[in-house]
């Protein structure tokens, strides 16, 4: 009843997102890309007879390359697909539950530079972000309320109602950089919505663990990334999050993650140690965790499986 009410609710809000045009065409040039995945990597189409209560749907997101979000995320980027330690783990039986992956593609744009441009003008550092949250585009938008790390987890909500309004009761959201810290908004602000998070690297403020190594964090960026680990109200938090951290991250690492890795909800992997090198065509060590090194390593698949058995369905 509960995810009903979830679905309804949604279906109110989503009528309010395609008010802007801009939006709108973003969501519905993306969405064709949304798709269910097997094990080879491969797009597929469900049985429509198949029973979707008897399927535990790990829905992926996929991060940010561009990091204020002026243009469209490609999904089928090499380092935004869905990692191989998902698809290794497909058709695995979970407590009677067969694992199913899907991808939602939600890298919506943000801002406009003009509207950046107004931000850069009038954000003050002795103030913090509420210098800027009464600025608003021309249908009475707050600007703020148009960055990708608000409307992205938006998009995610949208294709997760969908999915429940479709029949399918247990669902997971699983996510790297972006796409975890997104999958972990998700959870914590709307706790009857998914059954659990597997976040890989979760970050959403550029390179900070390694200008923080560097003692190079100006003002406006702690303020910031202050600001987005409010949105997530992880006190919240009522379900249980696996989330996996590598000291040699840029972008966040398990110091700059501490506030994560203390809640008692939060299964949080130190993966600091692995024998796993960074590419770089997926962020370095950042994306070690979405690399086949990682992936095909039994003890790692087994972590997942574990975490997704002691879920309550």
């Amino acid at each position: 009843m509960i995810k009903i009410l979830l679905i309804f609710i949604t279906l109110i809000f989503s009528s309010n997102i395609y008010a802007d045009p801009r939006l709108e065409a973003d969501i519905k040039k993306l969405s064709k890309k949304n798709a269910f995945i097997n094990s080879k990597g491969k797009e597929y189409k469900l049985d429509e007879n198949i029973d979707k209560s008897k399927i535990l749907l790990i829905v992926w997101s996929h991060g940010q390359l561009d990091g204020w979000g002026q243009k469209t995320e490609n999904c089928k980027a090499s380092w935004n697909k869905v990692p191989p330690i998902l698809k290794n783990i497909e058709k695995t039986n979970i407590n009677g539950l067969e694992i199913r992956l899907y991808r939602v593609c939600s890298g919506v744009r943000g801002l406009r530079q003009k509207e950046l441009d107004i931000y850069n003008d009038n954000y003050n550092t002795d103030i913090g972000m509420e210098s800027i949250f009464q600025f608003k585009d021309k249908s009475g938008v707050r600007l703020i309320d148009k960055e990708t790390y608000v409307r992205k987890p938006m998009v995610i909500k949208m294709k997760v109602n969908e999915l429940l309004s479709q029949g399918f009761k247990n669902i997971v959201l699983a996510g790297h950089s972006a796409g975890a810290w997104d999958s972990i908004n998700i959870i914590a602000n709307n706790s009857n919505l998914v059954d659990g998070v597997i976040a890989f690297n979760p970050a959403r403020h550029g390179k900070y663990a390694k200008a923080l190594k560097k003692n190079d964090v100006n003002k406006w960026w702690s303020q910031e990334r202050e600001y987005k680990i409010s949105l997530l109200n992880l006190n919240n938090l009522k379900q249980p999050i696996l989330a996996y951290s590598h000291d040699g991250d840029d972008f966040s690492n398990p110091t700059t993650l501490s506030f994560l890795s203390k809640l008692d909800l939060v299964n949080f992997i130190d993966y600091s140690s692995s024998d796993c090198e960074g590419q770089i065509m997926t962020g370095g060590d950042h994306g070690i965790s979405i690399d086949k090194c990682f992936g095909n390593k039994v003890s790692r698949q087994n972590e997942i499986i574990d975490y997704l058995k002691s879920i309550n369905f």
